[in-house]
C-alpha cells in the first residue's frame, strides 16, 4: 500500500540525478503479511520509485519461500506444466510443435505477454543475428528457482547459466544449465554471453550504473540483453490514488527501484 507524504526533501535521485522537489512515499510490505513500513523515493523528474534505505540483511525478506527460489516437487502435474510451457515457446518461437500451436490457438492465456514477447525477440535473434544459435551462450541474471533456464534447455538451448545471490542449494542438475551464487557486479566469467536475460531481477539491484557496465562486459559483441522489469504507470498511478485503491507491489518492499 502506498501513502504519499508531500514532504520535500533533499536527496539526489539515483537514476537520473535530479535532487529538486522529490518526495517520499510510504510502502507497506503486502506479500509476507508482516505490514513492515518502507520509505521510498519518487524523483519528482523521472518519476522513479526507489528505496531510501536498503536493509542491511536482505535475506530474511529472499528466503526460501520467496516465489522465486521455491524449489517445487517433480510431480506429475508439474512435469506436466512443463512440458506444456516448453510446446508454447516451441510454437511461438519455431512454429514447430502442434500442441503449442493448438494450446495458443484453444487457449490463448495460456500464451501471456511475456511468453510472446520474449519468444518474438528470440526468433528475431536468431533469424537476423547470426550470433545466435541454439549453441550460444545464454545468462539469466537472477535465475532463482532455475524455471526459465529449464524452458529454454527443452526448447533446445544448449549452454546455459544463471546466477542469483540467494541462490538455492537444492536445485537438481541440468547437463546444459550451470548455477552460481553471485551478485551481477562481483561476477567473474570467462565466457562471454551472446545472451543475457534480466527476468524482473534489475529493479532489485543498487548500483545500477555500475551492473549495466557489467552486463556490457560480459556481453558478445553483437550479443543482445532482454530486460523485463515493472514500470510505475503515471496513468494508473494517478487514476488508483484519486479512487482511493491501494495500489501494491507484492514484492515493492525488496525492489530497490
Amino acid at each position: 500500500m502506498l501513502n504519499r507524504i508531500f514532504r520535500m526533501i533533499n536527496m539526489q535521485c539515483k537514476i537520473c540525478g535530479n535532487e529538486d522537489g522529490n518526495k517520499i512515499v510510504k510502502v507497506k510490505e503486502m506479500m509476507f503479511g508482516n505490514r513492515e513500513i518502507f520509505d521510498y523515493v519518487e524523483c519528482d523528474f523521472c518519476e522513479c520509485l526507489q528505496l531510501n534505505s536498503v536493509p542491511n540483511d536482505l535475506n530474511k525478506y529472499y528466503d526460501s519461500n520467496y516465489y522465486s527460489y521455491e524449489v517445487k516437487k517433480e510431480t506429475v502435474f508439474r512435469k506436466i506444466s512443463k512440458y506444456l510451457d516448453s510446446c508454447v515457446y516451441k510454437s511461438l518461437i519455431f512454429n514447430n510443435s502442434g500442441i503449442g500451436k493448438f494450446l495458443l490457438l484453444n487457449f490463448d492465456f495460456l500464451g501471456g505477454i511475456t511468453k510472446i514477447s520474449i519468444s518474438k525477440i528470440i526468433k528475431k535473434l536468431l533469424n537476423t543475428n547470426n550470433n545466435l544459435t541454439l549453441n550460444s551462450n545464454i545468462l539469466d541474471v537472477g535465475c532463482g528457482n532455475g524455471r526459465f533456464l529449464e524452458i529454454l534447455e527443452s526448447i533446445g538451448f544448449n549452454n546455459l547459466y544463471g546466477i542469483d545471490m540467494f541462490i538455492s542449494k537444492d536445485l537438481p542438475n541440468h547437463k546444459n544449465i550451470t548455477l552460481i551464487e553471485s551478485v551481477l557486479d562481483q561476477f567473474i566469467s570467462n565466457v562471454k554471453f551472446d545472451l543475457i536475460f534480466l527476468n524482473d531481477s534489475f529493479e532489485h539491484m543498487d548500483n545500477q550504473l555500475e551492473n549495466f557496465i557489467q552486463l556490457k562486459n560480459l556481453l558478445n559483441y553483437n550479443g543482445a540483453i532482454i530486460m523485463k522489469l515493472p514500470i510505475k504507470s503515471r496513468y494508473i498511478y494517478k487514476k488508483l490514488e484519486l479512487i482511493g485503491f491501494k495500489l501494491m507491489h507484492q514484492d515493492i518492499f525488496i525492489a530497490i527501484h
